[in-house]
């Protein structure tokens, strides 16, 4: 039987070992071959005293422990660190009395686990909770924990700092506290999410404790425990600042739609990286279509594959930008003529754009092409009615000459001068468009 517990405790990982009054030791398991790494030999231990096998006992107050089991009867639990070897150990120790028929203690069976390598995880951990704890704090967005009932048990300075508390006057406190009667309706249906165990983003309007607003975007994660809701962490960002912009950005925006929308002209404004359509107003639509926002210009407008080689990019861009630059064209997809005006412009987001509006001067030009028609017709018809008149006063003129030599000057010269006023109102017909002479 004595063997069969021997044999039992040889093959526990805890080592046990049974000493007397002395100090002498009784009996050891093989455990101490393990915990020893192969130092101490279970049989070299039995028969002699425990402080002469491990002296630094003395050192660490190990045998006031065994004085107080010996002298009280009581059982002694205790934690150690020692070092053996070089090594330091770590165990958690069970002294045990064991006591005659007299209720004197004569002997202590001390029962020793090892825990080093679960010490060196723990430390592992502590040291890396402390470097993230400075991370933390180091932040700049605020990071809250909250328990299972939405209290918060850790805030971060910059969680502290955006609400405007203490780090202490948080403690206990729920972000239900510093937010509205809407917000509250938001926190209600974000904690059922957590509970269910899902994480989320959302934003949400807190008030500092001087009362003034401010708006976080909130990513928040439930922690889970044993399968079960312990609360939540959540990454608090203020986004106040972005909002407004985003809110001044819309205004500009709209107002600058609203300038466009009033233009009775096609306008449209592009990426000229990207040639994507950004803006057409109604009139444009019109023309074009309704759904050509998100499209190329080059492809709406002129029914091409690649960007137009008569592209003015580069004309109201780079040292040219803010500068206008006005140019006809006739477009080839609706055969209208445009008197265009290209500018680039700053897009309420900060982008350099194109911005063109184009002026139809379809009319203009029909009307322009109809006179110098009429022009060129009544150049012809001068031309014409001209040789008509001149032909037949150089016939004349010639005759005229001639009958000059053989007879009557006086009348012959009044001919001759009759028909050269005539020429001169002829010419002034033909060349400057007057009846004179």
């Amino acid at each position: 039987m004595v063997e069969l517990h021997e044999s039992i405790l040889d093959n526990l990982d805890e080592v046990i070992h049974l000493v007397n009054r002395d100090m002498k030791i009784l009996f050891v398991n093989k455990a101490i071959e393990k915990l020893s790494k192969g130092k101490i030999k279970k049989d070299e231990m039995v028969g002699k005293n425990l402080y002469d096998i491990f002296p630094f006992l003395k050192d660490t107050g190990v045998d006031k422990e065994y004085e107080r089991v010996f002298s009280t009867g009581e059982s002694l639990k205790t934690e150690e660190r020692t070092e053996y070897h070089g090594s330091k150990i770590y165990t958690v120790t069970s002294k045990i009395p064991i006591k005659d028929g007299g209720g004197k203690v004569t002997q202590v069976i001390t029962i020793m686990r090892d825990i080093t390598d679960l010490k060196k995880v723990e430390e592992t951990l502590k040291e890396l909770a402390d470097e993230y704890s400075k991370i933390v704090e180091l932040a700049q967005e605020g990071i809250c924990i909250d328990d299972e009932n939405e209290k918060m048990i850790f805030v971060n300075d910059a969680f502290a700092k955006i609400v405007g508390y203490e780090k202490s006057e948080l403690f206990g406190k729920s972000i239900f506290d510093l937010v509205g009667e809407n917000g509250k309706n938001i926190l209600e249906s974000q904690t059922e999410k957590r509970r269910a165990g899902k994480s989320s983003r959302y934003e949400i309007t807190v008030y500092r404790k001087d009362g003034t607003p401010r708006v976080l975007l909130i990513s928040a994660t439930p922690l889970i425990v044993d399968g079960k809701y312990a609360g939540s962490i959540s990454v608090n960002l203020d986004i106040t600042e972005r909002k407004r912009m985003e809110e001044t950005i819309k205004l500009e925006r709209e107002q600058l739609l609203s300038i466009f929308e009033g233009i009775d002209e096609p306008v449209y404004v592009a990426d000229p990286e990207t040639y994507e359509i950004l803006y057409v107003n109604e009139v444009m639509k019109k023309s074009f279509g309704k759904d050509i926002v998100g499209k190329k210009c080059y492809e709406v407008f002129q029914k091409l594959d690649a960007p137009c080689d008569f592209c003015t990019n580069e004309k109201i861009l780079g040292k040219n930008f803010g500068n206008t630059y006005v140019w006809e064209w006739q477009n080839q997809v609706n055969k209208r003529w445009y008197r265009c005006m290209d500018k680039g412009i700053r897009w309420p987001d900060g982008r350099k754009v194109r911005f063109e509006m184009a002026i139809d001067i379809t009319d203009k030009v029909k009307a322009e092409e109809e006179m110098k028609r009429a022009l060129d017709e009544e150049r012809q018809f001068k031309l014409e009615t001209s040789h008509y008149f001149f032909n037949p006063i150089c016939i004349a003129k010639g005759y005229l000459e001639l009958a000059k030599e053989e007879g009557d000057i006086d009348k012959i010269n009044k001919a001759l001068d009759a028909i050269n006023r005539v020429e001169k109102v002829v010419k002034n017909i033909v060349t400057k468009g007057e009846i004179k002479e």
